[in-house]
């Protein structure tokens, strides 16, 4: 099946990606990665590997590599629009918070990255909301009741909203956590997969500040 043969590529991908930075920083569902092809056009010219061979050339992992940055948005692109509900009632919508720096976190229960970046994300909204920062968490595929769960683990300080899968595919959220900081003007300023230090956290919200 091409979907699982994807699936397996891209958890290759991920795995050596993991391993180059020396921890687990970034986590995928299977049932996430088949947006990948959809977004990347579909499947390179020649196909996907088959599953059983995924990994035992360079050249496989280099489809991977392609198709992931064909599929998020990139520095200086304007930002999907969404709208999307909240786990408290309502609704947040990118397009009334032009004018405001915004930072999109992407997350699930299951992730682990997301569980210990989780604290540091609270820290440093709290720090910066008076300057006007925006932080929006964005659970994917989850139930309410776990994203609930998840924000007062963490007393998180901000909006949750809940996506069922449109919102991470137009940011490419095939692997949690992602990270998107985005300007007053709502374009991209810097675009993340995988977990991220506090420090470079704030050094990207000090950049649409």
């Amino acid at each position: 099946d091409r979907g699982d043969d994807l699936a397996m590529l891209v958890q290759q991908y991920l795995r050596r990606f993991n391993r180059e930075l020396g921890r687990e920083v970034a986590e995928v569902a299977p049932e996430t990665v088949g947006r990948l092809e959809p977004l990347a056009g579909g499947p390179p010219e020649g196909g996907f590997p088959a599953a059983d061979r995924v990994g035992e050339t360079p050249q496989a992992l280099g489809q991977a590599r392609r198709h992931l940055a064909a599929a998020v948005p990139h520095a200086g692109d304007v930002a999907p629009p969404f709208t999307l509900p909240r786990t408290d009632g309502g609704t947040v919508s990118l397009a009334k918070l032009k004018g405001k720096p915004v930072y999109l976190n992407f997350f699930a229960s299951w992730c682990a990255p997301c569980n210990d970046e989780a604290p540091a994300v609270a820290r440093l909204t709290l720090k910066y909301r008076p300057r006007g920062l925006v932080t929006i968490g964005v659970d994917e595929q989850e139930d309410k009741s776990k994203a609930i769960g998840f924000a007062r683990q963490y007393r998180l300080p901000y909006a949750i909203v809940l996506d069922g899968g449109p919102m991470g595919q137009s940011y490419g959220a095939i692997a949690l956590p992602v990270h998107v900081f985005i300007d007053r003007q709502g374009t991209v300023s810097t675009y993340r997969l995988g977990q991220m230090d506090p420090s470079e956290i704030e050094d990207a919200i000090k950049k649409i500040l």
